[in-house]
């Protein structure tokens, strides 16, 4: 099983909790940290692949996973595995995404499931031709989409050229309402200022 994340930055904390989780519930996953050229190696890692870091986030994301073959789990670091995840990859699919479902609204009241269905936290890939194009697209965002949101953006727009599978974010990219909530799900998403909740040993 290979599994990858990308972090940059000399704080560590969040991708070693989630690494930690991973290997607990992923024996022997190959695990891979996608970063910059001076990223402290996160504790439990099996490779690490760098490159010069253009200074937006989500497009470096995605330079790296254009680069990737195989068969491969994609997560972010603000993720606790709660579950295997390896069934997944017993269906037919060029890319499995994590779909948002119902009405969430920005602090603009825009209805951000309508323009970004898919929550890119967690992701599963056979085909790297998805991420080459979804590259492609995000070459030419403005600047700020490069650097937020530009990737949900792109998987949308590709996702009906390709076999994807959808998987229900409630149950494999769940985001917490509150720090003691418990579900039987296979993903905690700790977003923005959930994340404090990460580090709980409960989880």
């Amino acid at each position: 099983m290979n599994i990858n994340f990308l972090h940059v930055g000399q704080d560590v904390t969040l991708p070693t909790r989630m690494v930690e989780s991973v290997l607990a519930t992923h024996k022997g996953a190959n695990i891979i940290q996608l970063t910059d050229e001076s990223t402290p190696i996160v504790k439990g890692v099996s490779s690490v692949v760098r490159k010069p870091y253009n200074g937006q986030i989500m497009l470096f994301r995605m330079q790296h996973l254009a680069d990737l073959r195989g068969e491969w789990i994609t997560i972010d670091t603000d993720m606790i595995v709660k579950k295997d995840l390896s069934h997944v990859f017993d269906k037919d699919f060029d890319v499995a995404l994590t779909r948002r479902y119902g009405v969430i609204l920005d602090a603009n009241g825009t209805d951000i499931v309508k323009e970004m269905p898919y929550n890119c936290g967690l992701m599963f890939s056979r085909n790297h031709e998805f991420w080459k194009d979804c590259l492609k697209l995000m070459n030419v965002m403005t600047d700020d989409l490069k650097q937020w949101w530009g990737d949900q953006i792109a998987v949308k727009a590709m996702a009906d050229s390709y076999d994807v599978l959808e998987l229900d974010c409630a149950e494999y990219n769940y985001t917490p309402k509150n720090a003691d909530e418990r579900k039987d799900v296979y993903v905690y998403h700790f977003k923005g200022q959930r994340k404090a909740w990460m580090m709980n040993s409960i989880y």
